[in-house]
């Protein structure tokens, strides 16, 4: 009983402040990696296979069917990353 009897409650009234938030940045690592996601996904898509760029819609629409469903997904939360976090900023 004596062992909890010591009278030392000042921190239970008098507790020690928060420590202050940290400032957020919202281009952190996970951004810059999106955006590089998104640059090399683009690079791919727009690529023929002997390294010319290629512009022509068409060419482009059948890249993207022809891309798998999880390259399409982490495209997608790549690109919902860094809108968010650019829409941060303004």
């Amino acid at each position: 009983h004596d062992q909890y009897d010591d009278g030392n409650f000042e921190w239970a009234y008098n507790p020690p402040p928060p420590p202050p938030p940290k400032s957020k940045s919202s281009l952190g690592m996970g951004t810059m990696f999106s955006m590089f996601t998104l640059y090399r996904f683009g690079k791919d898509t727009v690529t023929s296979p002997d390294g010319s760029i290629v512009l022509d819609p068409a060419y482009i629409i059948a890249q993207l069917r022809s891309m798998e469903p999880w390259r399409l997904g982490l495209m997608g939360m790549s690109l919902y990353r860094v809108v968010s976090a650019l829409s941060s900023l303004f």
